[in-house]
C-alpha cells in the first residue's frame, strides 16, 4: 500500500522516474522537511539498485 501511494504521489506520470516520489526518496532528492531518505536507518542502495528502481518505475511499476 505504501509503495503504492509513493508512486501516486509523482509529480509526473507513472513512468517518469526522475519525478517519482519513491525514486526521490530513494535518492535523497526533494525531501520534504521531516522525510527522511530511504531505506530508513540502512545503508543507501547502490547505483546499481538505483537503477533498477528506476526501470522498474518506467516500466509502469508492473506487480505493485
Amino acid at each position: 500500500f505504501r509503495l503504492k501511494v509513493m508512486l501516486e504521489r509523482s509529480s509526473g506520470t507513472s513512468t517518469d522516474c526522475a519525478s517519482s516520489y519513491l525514486y526521490e526518496k530513494i535518492v535523497g532528492e526533494n525531501l520534504k522537511p521531516g522525510t527522511v531518505k530511504m531505506p530508513k536507518a540502512q545503508p543507501a542502495l547502490c547505483q546499481e539498485k538505483i537503477d533498477a528502481v528506476c526501470r522498474w518505475i518506467a516500466a509502469g511499476a508492473p506487480g505493485e
